[in-house]
């Protein structure tokens, strides 16, 4: 029981991750600069946008290079080594 629980303690949750890669590539600053520079409740349009256009592929092209290279474990370094070699 206790080696469930001591894994359960080392996995992500899928809103830090999703809270990690938003602020990682597109940042609380970009949303308050877009808030004021837009005037008010229009930027809504642009943040949809922007979600459809990138986060929505950007998700999906993780999670097929994830899901590929399941067994590599480094990350982006070990999909770039698998794919391109190691030059």
């Amino acid at each position: 029981m206790d080696d469930l629980a001591t894994q359960n303690k080392k996995k992500m949750t899928w809103s830090t991750l999703a809270l990690m890669a938003f602020s990682t590539v597109w940042g609380f600053g970009n949303v308050v600069n877009g808030y004021m520079y837009f005037g008010g409740i229009k930027v809504v349009f642009s943040w949809v946008l922007m979600f459809a256009l990138y986060f929505v592929p950007y998700a999906l092209i993780v999670g097929e290079l994830g899901s590929t290279f399941k067994d590599a474990g480094g990350g982006v370094s070990s999909w770039v080594n698998e794919t391109m070699g190691a030059k």
